[in-house]
């Protein structure tokens, strides 16, 4: 494959802004698309300076970071910066750590650092907190909590070196706006071991200046971590993203790990129905009892919509009897599932659950029993759309609020998120972290302003791709003996959703060996998003040139050749002689 390729690849997708789309390239394997590729982002990043491009590799050892160096040295002139201070390798927590460990051993950390009394002291800790993490890391009961404490290690010792850091520019901590600015002009400017280490191990203490962005997939599906702060910010709802082009090396293999993170966030977020809607039933009424900031009222009763949803869920809690404790009539702890998708739903049992209102107990009895006056499995569906279309409205008016906190902000990494400004209304309202985080699940809105398609027909059989699934639980404890949870999971970011959500702000290339085959196994469902995305889903063999699509002719070099190609079912010859 030839740089010139890539070029007018990256040149097309560049001139589509903001109208961002999807391109997608069959690149076998041997065909050099690895070093060419390296080659033709550092030298469309060289002559564009506001080019930045995400390379999102789905294995580490596929990082190719020496490729990079050599080619960036090779076309970048001394005007454009170093590689470290222009290209970021983005590394996980345990790997950053790693780094730190390794560079303190071999004295490759500056010698300040390594003589300075307080960073000995946090280093030492960090060790030891390394040492636990990778000894629990595959124990579930464990992991997360050895992994938090490794964070909050992580975070003192960045800490630490901020302090001696914030001396070599003559400052003290804690640095306000103006410190941090003046300590990331000196780290982005000046070439010395302090500021080369920091570039290198800490990219993100100015993320922004980065034009080429190499990380996992498994890291870019997450988030960073800026220097200066201890929480991560996702990289999905970021403004980094806005506008930058992302390229997926192995791009039909991103899908699986794509869908393990979202079936594990799924999982891990779940709240009770029933209390989730009485939450946000209380937070409409606080909205006219006028006890919440004007600010934050004023943008919500002046709206229409507001009203309609009220009305609604009045209704739905008077219809479903939902200001009621709901209660099984089994006396088992886990009482049975139901998993509702689009076209069906899946019960644990076999049967319909019931529910009918017993005004003798004041309670709504939850069951199989053949009264039904409350319609159950019509009220999961029925309660799971207003959440879904209240959580959509909460974030449009999050969106505007998070508009105008960040016209005062200058530190894109003091910006406010989306999730951010959804959680501080919702906080306000008096929601729990955990029903908070079940609507932020469900609140993300991958519709597009720029011409994605949104809607889908009611019997399409792509339904469960645009919508996902719910997955609800009856739960019994004696610590709420008086009531059962219906613990609600919503699985709604599917891998297709996915990427048609980073396609609302940035254009992707997909690079693969079978980017564009349907039957691959692993793939995105291509079907789904070329109905999606219409002409803004491209077949990158059409900027090839005629030489490179005469290489990746193998079919026609074979002919050429008299070679010929038999397929076999090896596997299948193994049963029939083992049978």
């Amino acid at each position: 494959m030839q740089i010139s390729d890539f070029w007018r690849m990256i040149t097309d997708l560049e001139s589509r802004s903001p109208e961002h789309a999807l391109m997608l390239l069959n690149a076998p394997t041997g065909t050099g698309k690895s070093y060419t590729i390296a080659q033709a982002l550092c030298q469309y990043a060289a002559d564009h300076e506001n080019f930045r491009v995400f390379f999102v590799t789905d294995q580490k050892k596929n990082f190719n970071e020496h490729t990079f160096k050599a080619a960036w040295n090779k076309h970048a002139r001394s005007s454009c910066g170093t590689f470290n201070q222009r290209v970021a390798i983005l590394r996980s927590l345990e790997d950053t750590v790693n780094k730190i460990i390794g560079d303190w051993d071999n004295q490759q950390m500056p010698a300040k650092y390594r003589s300075s009394e307080s960073v000995r002291k946090v280093f030492k800790n960090l060790k030891m907190h390394l040492g636990l993490f990778q000894a629990y890391k595959h124990q579930a009961a464990d992991s997360q909590t050895s992994w938090e404490a490794l964070r909050k290690a992580e975070f003192e010792f960045r800490q630490a070196i901020t302090v001696q850091l914030a001396d070599s520019v003559e400052l003290t901590v804690p640095l306000d706006d103006e410190g941090q600015k003046k300590a990331c002009d000196y780290v982005a400017k000046q070439v010395n071991s302090e500021t080369k280490w920091l570039n290198e191990t800490y990219p993100t203490i100015d993320l922004y200046r980065r034009q080429i962005i190499i990380l996992t997939t498994a890291k870019f599906t997450r988030s960073y971590t800026p220097f200066f702060q201890e929480h991560a910010k996702s990289f999905q709802f970021a403004p980094i993203i806005h506008n930058a082009l992302i390229v997926m090396d192995e791009f039909d293999s991103t899908k699986q790990q794509v869908l393990d993170k979202a079936i594990d966030d799924a999982l891990k977020i779940q709240a009770d129905l029933i209390m989730l809607f009485e939450a946000l039933h209380q937070g409409f009424k606080k909205m006219d009892e006028d006890v919440l900031p004007s600010q934050l009222r004023d943008c919500f009763t002046a709206r229409k919509q507001f009203n309609v949803l009220k009305e609604e869920g009045k209704q739905l809690r008077s219809k479903f009897a939902l200001r009621h404790l709901y209660k099984t009539e089994a006396v088992s702890l886990d009482s049975g599932f139901v998993i509702h998708t689009p076209q069906r739903q899946l019960i644990s049992a076999g049967k319909p659950w019931h529910a009918y209102l017993d005004h003798h107990l004041k309670q709504v009895v939850l069951g199989q029993q053949a009264r039904d006056d409350l319609h159950f499995q019509r009220m999961l569906p029925r309660v799971y759309t207003f959440l879904r279309r209240t959580t959509r409205f909460f974030r449009d008016r999050a969106r505007d609020y998070q508009g105008l906190k960040n016209s005062e902000q200058s530190n894109f990494d003091d910006a406010m998120t989306i999730d951010d400004a959804c959680h501080s209304i919702y906080n306000a309202l008096g929601l729990s972290g955990e029903q908070i985080k079940v609507l932020l699940s469900l609140g993300h809105d991958y519709s597009s302003a720029q011409g994605i398609k949104s809607n889908y027909h009611a019997h399409s059989t792509h339904r469960f791709q645009q919508q996902g699934l719910s997955l609800f639980q009856m739960m019994n404890d004696y610590q709420h003996e008086f009531r059962t949870d219906i613990d609600a999971s919503f699985f709604k970011v599917t891998p297709e959703r996915y990427l048609l959500n980073l396609l609302n702000k940035a254009n992707i290339l997909g690079l693969s060996a079978t980017a564009t085959l349907p039957t691959v196994l692993d793939n995105y469902d291509l079907t789904y998003l070329r109905e999606m995305l219409g002409p803004r889903m491209i077949n990158g063999i059409e900027f090839l040139s005629a030489e490179t699509q005469e290489e990746l002719d193998f079919e026609g070099r074979y002919a050429k050749g008299n070679i010929q190609v038999n397929a076999e079912m090896a596997y299948w010859d193994f049963i029939r002689l083992n049978l």
